[in-house]
């Protein structure tokens, strides 16, 4: 269980990394996989449930081109999130209690996100309302996980943690 006086540990040992400089630069790919597995995602349950449903070739195109887009869209926060995890040194990133925590958490959104959006382009697909029955329940649905994974991780009081990392964002960049 992770405790306010582990983060409080964690950051200060994460501020002490900072000062020694071993921040690493991930490789672009590395940053990159994430993101294009959630396009490819977004893209293939919608592309997939409404050519097997025979629904016409514009209900297809809209969900699918809604659905990529949006996965865009989002996979943009998905590379800089994981660039920034990437150029923590590797001993801290797997010694870490906080990042397992968050690791964890990650993979269980990530799951449960999956297996929703295979479930609303199913049940669009066949319920012949077209690509709106399926956009409108993954935007929604995208929205609301959101709220829900920054309330969840928001119980931790990570702003400690989160600052650090910022700190560490800013001398990436060339600030500092």
């Amino acid at each position: 269980m992770v405790t306010h006086k582990i983060v409080q540990q964690e950051a200060e040992e994460l501020k002490d990394i900072l000062k020694a400089g071993d921040i690493q630069i991930p490789d672009f790919w590395s940053c990159l996989w994430p993101g294009l597995l959630l396009v490819a995602w977004l893209a293939l349950c919608p592309l997939f449930s409404f050519f097997i449903s025979s629904q016409p070739v514009s209900e297809l195109l809209t969900a699918t081109g809604g659905s990529a887009f949006l996965g865009v869209l989002l996979s943009f926060g998905f590379i800089n999130a994981r660039s920034l995890y990437l150029s923590l040194p590797r001993e801290f990133r797997v010694g870490s209690e906080v990042l397992s925590l968050i690791r964890k958490k990650i993979r269980a959104y990530a799951a449960t996100f999956a297996v929703l959006i295979l479930m609303f382009s199913l049940s669009a697909a066949y319920s012949g309302v077209g690509s709106m029955a399926y956009l409108f329940p993954l935007v929604l649905c995208t929205v609301m996980m959101g709220f829900i994974f920054n309330m969840d991780i928001g119980r931790y009081r990570l702003s400690v943690f989160t600052s650090v990392l910022e700190l560490i964002k800013s001398r990436k960049q060339g600030g500092e």
